[in-house]
């Protein structure tokens, strides 16, 4: 039987999520969404997700301001 192929790590992270992965709190991910300093969700349905692409890189930027 073949083996599925394993994705490293999810290419969407949900809101959740989100403090675990950028070791930030809840509340410091949205005063910098409200700040206009977190890169933009997308909506799947009724879901909101972000990018890890966008998560990954505004980190190696060092957390601009999203335009």
């Amino acid at each position: 039987m073949a083996e599925k192929p394993s994705i490293p790590f999810p290419l969407l992270v949900r809101e959740k999520d989100l403090p675990r992965l950028l070791s930030l709190s809840r509340a410091s991910i949205r005063r910098a969404m409200a700040a206009g300093r977190f890169p933009a969700c997308i909506r799947i349905g009724r879901c909101v997700a972000w990018r890890r692409t966008d998560l990954e890189r505004w980190v190696a930027e060092g957390c601009p301001a999203v335009q």
